[in-house]
């Protein structure tokens, strides 16, 4: 597996599998329109050169959204998700952007559990979101310091 930046040539495996997974999937019009955003980058998971995953984040000034997240049915639960969430949440730094925030429908229980196996919490709660009154759910994951290793003061002689 490799993540690499989206491409427009991309788009026909990236819509398969936002209509495999999205409830309400996004228009190919509404992707590119994101794609274009100066602060939107896009990543594909490839494997054996089809793409199994692909993600839409934006840079906010002390956040990153991620606006979308998929793996292909098949190939879920098998570390793809998990790859993805870790490249976006390496680019966090103190001082800087300090968290990576992920909006989800109240009804897609997967998703939460995903999330929270990723470290994510539910930081907020926007009531009647979605369609039918459905809340949505924002998840946070905020930067950690990486923990320093102590040097030992022993010394050989």
């Amino acid at each position: 597996m490799k993540i690499r930046w989206m491409i427009r040539r991309d788009l026909p495996e990236v819509m398969d599998i936002m209509r495999r997974s999205y409830v309400e999937p996004w228009s190919e019009d509404e992707v590119l329109a994101c794609m274009r955003c100066k602060t939107t980058i896009g990543h594909v998971v490839e494997s054996d050169d089809r793409v199994i995953g692909f993600m839409l984040f934006d840079f906010g000034k002390k956040a990153i959204s991620i606006v979308l997240l998929a793996v292909h049915p098949e190939e879920r639960r098998l570390g793809v998700g998990r790859l993805m969430v870790e490249r976006v949440v390496g680019k966090l730094a103190v001082g800087r952007r300090t968290a990576v925030n992920l909006l989800a429908c109240e009804k897609d229980l997967c998703a939460h559990l995903f999330l929270k196996a990723c470290g994510f919490r539910v930081v907020k709660t926007f009531a009647g979101m979605y369609d039918n009154d459905t809340d949505g759910y924002l998840f946070s994951r905020e930067y950690k310091e990486p923990a320093v290793k102590e040097e030992s003061n022993a010394t050989t002689h």
